[in-house]
């Protein structure tokens, strides 16, 4: 029981070597510019091959269910790690692969160096936003003092220079719901649309005269503080 745990324990090592190896070699093909079906097509081929590898003596001696279920297993696991990074680093490894066009992931050290890399801007955030999963950039104040985030959709973010300190954070999505509650208390209103971007909000309706009007609320940095302006097409 106890080789047979060690045995299992070796194969789960080895698949967490080459996922990593792999990961890091070929994850420009999921957030470059990349052929994105590219990074399981060659990687779940390559993952049946190291499991049958680690377990060729039970293929010689014909373990068929137990070889099968354990590719199911790795082909399983590769999917799901590569899901969980999506979702929690899909916005960092994006901005690595296009802004500063790495081939690959061994370059991460370096790329933490760079100014504005979205890896320190994260640990920043989180002392004013819980569970950071996407950076849009806005636009520049100006003055140049600063620059201008909408984070997760949802918060728009002000921050010096250096992206070391923040300047001013305002919840956008409950700026957005004052003005939805302000145009709903209008009679014969329907509201068509509504969404936040980093440069404006927007909001589609159709009034009382059967006219579609665009209500557009535009963030501006005054003073190093987020203002918002409200504009009707």
């Amino acid at each position: 029981m106890k080789k047979i745990f060690i045995f299992n324990l070796i194969n789960v090592l080895f698949f967490l070597i080459f996922y990593i190896i792999y990961f890091f070699q070929m994850s420009k093909e999921l957030y470059g510019v990349g052929f994105l079906p590219f990074f399981h097509l060659i990687g779940i081929p390559f993952t049946i091959i190291l499991i049958c590898i680690l377990n060729y003596k039970k293929i010689i001696l014909k373990h068929k269910k137990e070889i099968i279920l354990k590719i199911l297993i790795a082909i399983f696991l590769f999917i799901a790690f590569t899901k969980v990074i999506d979702y929690k680093y899909r916005y960092i490894l994006w901005d690595y692969y296009n802004r500063y066009d790495y081939d690959t992931l061994w370059e991460l050290e370096e790329y933490k160096n760079k100014p504005k890399n979205y890896i320190n801007l994260t640990k920043l955030l989180r002392k004013h936003v819980n569970n950071v999963r996407w950076i849009n950039e806005g636009f520049n104040d100006g003055k140049k003092q600063g620059r201008f985030y909408l984070i997760n959709h949802s918060y728009y973010v002000f921050l010096n220079r250096n992206n070391t300190k923040v300047l001013d954070i305002v919840n956008g999505e409950k700026i957005l719901k004052q003005h939805l509650d302000l145009i709903n208390n209008k009679k014969d209103i329907k509201i068509i649309s509504s969404y936040i971007s980093s440069v404006e909000m927007r909001i589609k309706y159709r009034n009382s005269n059967d006219k579609i009007v665009e209500y557009y609320i535009e963030p501006k940095i005054e003073n190093d503080k987020i203002k918002f302006y409200v504009k009707t097409i």
